[in-house]
């Protein structure tokens, strides 16, 4: 993470802390917690010892956690995989845990959470243990979740994750309104439901940026019943599941999903890989990560190779402008086999073009398509030879020149010459 990036993300954060601090001023036990942030937590506002514990075991001490009002009982408070203790931004996400009553009573929703996120309530359903829950009694087009934001500081899309148990004869639908609750768009992705009857999770982008005074995403109960049990919200502008907040600490695009065009985007490289987002090649051992992926070498150690020719995917062109002069062996996922030699030359053939000079060995390259057609177009310069002998079994096809000239395609059989004549001239 950048320093100067993180500083920029904890000035906000104490700023939310110290105007926390304003309205919920009383300390009871004079711990440096406030009576409010203590008593919405579940922590001992009549108790000054817990301010140095570490609740959730993230590192962090309650009482740091009340300057920042992230999660005492939580380790990663915006739910974003980084831990509030290597967070720069621990509060990125607006979190809507609806099954937890201490969070959700009444109509509304309170918890901690980024400062453009502003109010979340209810309209009729319920909160139960599962969510928020509608259905039973309710006439169809009654019930609604709503999560109202402050445009003024959010400008861009937003992401919405919902956590939700996927009914059969059911409908749930998105909309988005005013800050009046004044219906603008009431209909964005038609049902979201499909009826698996599973738990799963819906991801909808909130278009806010196209509607300036749209304020309130509502998702709202067309027909059946409806759980949803959690939900969040966050901004990233490129869908690849890292937020706007953390690709700021990382360094990396938030306007593109693979920052450094390795084929690995940028929350594979982060959460799954380890590898640098910012590198094609993390561990510089001349594979891109996604290679070593794919042959199940560690792109985070140089000395792990892939034991074969690296595999691409089709379609697949190799000029050899892009390798070095020199050995073939080993360059952009190329082996070379036999013993022999197989070398890029520099301005030597087809009009200062880079081309391969190949000497008693032979050369492979593997694809991750498995198909069995592969259409192969190549220059060459040959000279005359004679049938190869010897071949492998699995050898596909092999081209060579005979004595006299004719171009001739052998596949461990009867060697066929084709209607071609190679001239060098």
């Amino acid at each position: 993470m950048k320093k100067s990036k993180m500083w920029v993300c904890r000035v906000g954060i104490v700023l939310l802390g110290l105007l926390a601090a304003v309205v919920f001023a009383v300390d009871t036990d004079t711990d440096g917690m406030s009576d409010g942030y203590e008593l919405f937590f579940g922590l001992n506002h009549t108790n000054a010892s817990d301010a140095l514990l570490d609740t959730d075991g993230d590192s962090v001490t309650n009482l740091t956690e009340s300057i920042l009002w992230t999660d005492p009982l939580f380790a990663d408070t915006d739910r974003d995989a980084w831990p509030d203790s290597i967070d720069a931004n621990p509060l990125s996400r607006a979190v809507f845990l609806w099954s937890n009553p201490k969070f959700a009573a009444g109509d509304s929703y309170l918890y901690t959470g980024p400062l453009w996120w502003n109010n979340a309530f209810r309209v009729d359903g319920a909160w139960t243990t599962n969510g928020w829950e509608a259905g039973n009694g309710l006439s169809n087009n009654i019930g609604s979740l709503n999560i109202q934001v402050l445009r003024s500081l959010l400008t861009n899309d937003a992401v919405l994750d919902v956590e939700l148990f996927d009914s059969t004869n059911a409908s749930l639908y998105a909309a988005l309104c005013d800050s009046n609750q004044a219906v603008i768009v009431n209909d964005l992705y038609g049902n979201i439901l499909t009826g698996s009857q599973e738990v799963v999770t819906r991801r909808l982008s909130i278009p806010f940026s196209s509607y300036s005074n749209a304020s309130i995403l509502r998702l709202w109960r067309g027909t059946g019943d409806i759980t949803v049990y959690s939900s969040l919200m966050y901004i990233d502008e490129d869908g690849d599941g890292v937020d706007a907040d953390q690709e700021l600490q990382a360094g990396t695009s938030d306007s593109d999903a693979d920052s450094d065009d390795d084929g690995l985007n940028d929350f594979a490289e982060l959460f799954l890989t380890n590898t640098d987002p910012l590198a094609a090649d993390s561990d510089d051992d001349g594979y891109d990560d996604q290679a070593e992926v794919i042959a199940e070498s560690d792109p985070n150690d140089d000395q792990s190779l892939p034991p074969y020719a690296v595999w691409f995917t089709l379609p697949f062109t190799e000029t050899f402008e892009e390798c070095s002069s020199g050995d073939l062996d080993g360059q952009h996922g190329w082996k070379v086999n036999d013993g022999g030699v197989a070398i890029v030359q520099s301005n030597t053939v087809f009009n200062g073009e880079q081309a391969l000079s190949i000497a008693d060995a032979s050369v492979s390259h593997e694809f991750t398509d498995a198909q069995t057609n592969v259409w192969v177009s190549y220059r060459l310069k040959a000279v005359p030879g004679s049938e190869p002998q010897d071949l492998p079994a699995d050898m596909a096809v092999v081209f060579y020149v005979n004595a006299d000239s004719f171009l001739c395609a052998y596949s461990n059989q009867t060697p066929i010459t084709l209607p071609v004549t190679v001239s060098n001239d």
